[in-house]
């Protein structure tokens, strides 16, 4: 509201009431409308009291997908989903919030703390929903911390096998390793689980302590082992160059890199710091004049992952030596991942020779690549 003069009205944090409150009181004050925040005399920002929680998620209506081109979506799965061969998945979540409160993630600040979970029957109707409606033959769990409480994802993974529908689903957003243990793995392997994303974040203990990420990494490398034992596609997603990071604290994070791949894990991604708006990181950013609201900063939001355009705010690290440390590690990884499982190598070319199904990311980016190779050949040709 300060920087966009566009804007007129902003809904703060849990939007299903509050559009509706606005929807149905379009000409009444805004100041009686809790969790907005809109222009008032003289274009001046008012923001009004926070709105409550919905306490029974339950509650709330199924996404409408009706008007989205569902069949267009399920064409292009195979080009970002690896080790799915059934090309129709539909996102769905489980749970509201999170309890954690890690400085880099906006959650706090637009869920609170509080985590709210549906009853496993209720989310598993929206699933046979989706079977019925729209022919699904997978899902992915979208959710913030999916797997918190124990007795809920066994009630839940029960459903699916009594169910008998087979259907394959992932964890993609990264899992903690609290209920984590070899029964869960076992009953989640049962229940047609395919691949689960692991974040621990940092391998250096200071790091993990000073952005209050709260797992311990010894615990996590262990529940790695015990998945990739019970046969998941495991992955792992790493974080450099935050404010505070220093080298030795990269250093740590390459050398627990490579200790996942010794324990079999498929894929290890490692992004770039990211402030993102509302997490505690950012506010101090803000408030020390490092971040200002323009269209640099925003643009910065989709560099993550772009190895040519690094936006650094570690102050011990510059950005090329941060770029040259996730080159290394990234390559390191599957090097040690391929060398010390030399049968990856004939699955890799199997992806290839016969168009087998891409497991890891590396070997969709590989298929990805060949493609793309392969059209501008065509079109040059």
């Amino acid at each position: 509201l300060n920087t966009v003069p566009e804007v007129d009205l902003c809904v703060c944090g849990e939007g299903d009431e509050t559009i509706i409150d606005i929807a149905k009181n379009k000409n009444a004050d805004l100041k009686d409308i809790p969790g907005i925040a809109y222009r008032g005399e003289r274009n001046r920002p008012i923001k009004n009291i926070s709105r409550k929680r919905i306490l029974k998620i339950d509650n709330i209506p199924r996404p409408d997908w009706s008007d989205i081109p569902l069949e267009k979506y399920f064409s292009q799965q195979n080009s970002w989903c690896p080790n799915i061969k059934e090309h129709r998945h539909i996102s769905v979540i489980a749970t509201r919030g999170c309890p954690y409160q890690c400085t880099f993630c906006s959650s706090p600040s637009m869920w609170t703390t509080r985590f709210s979970v549906r009853t496993p029957q209720n989310l598993m109707n929206e699933i046979l929903y989706h079977v019925e409606k729209n022919k699904i033959t997978g899902f992915d769990m979208s959710d913030l911390t999916a797997i918190l409480k124990r007795d809920w994802i066994f009630e839940f993974t029960d459903l699916l096998i009594e169910s008998g529908l087979k259907l394959s689903w992932t964890l993609p957003q990264g899992t903690r390793t609290e209920q984590f243990d070899r029964p869960l793995i076992k009953q989640l392997k049962r229940a047609n689980l395919r691949y689960t994303t692991y974040c621990p974040e940092s391998g250096s203990n200071r790091i993990v302590k000073r952005i209050k990420k709260k797992v311990n990494l010894k615990k996590m490398l262990k529940s790695m082992r015990i998945a990739k034992q019970e046969g998941l596609v495991v992955k792992t997603g790493f974080i450099i160059g935050f404010p505070f990071e220093k080298r030795i604290d990269v250093y740590k994070t390459l050398i627990f890199q490579i200790r996942c791949a010794f324990v079999g894990v498929d894929d290890s991604i490692i992004h770039f710091y990211c402030p993102y708006p509302g997490s505690e990181i950012f506010n101090q950013l803000y408030a020390e004049n490092k971040i200002s609201y323009d269209d640099n900063y925003y643009k910065s939001l989709i560099n993550m992952m772009d190895l040519t355009k690094i936006d650094n705010y570690c102050e011990h690290i510059n950005k090329y030596e941060l770029g040259l440390y996730r080159i290394i590690g990234m390559a390191t990884f599957y090097i040690v991942s391929y060398l010390t499982r030399p049968m990856r190598i004939i699955r890799t070319l199997r992806v290839f020779v016969v168009n087998d199904n891409p497991i890891s990311l590396l070997e969709l980016r590989l298929v990805s690549g060949l493609k793309l190779f392969k059209k501008i050949r065509a079109k040059d040709g």
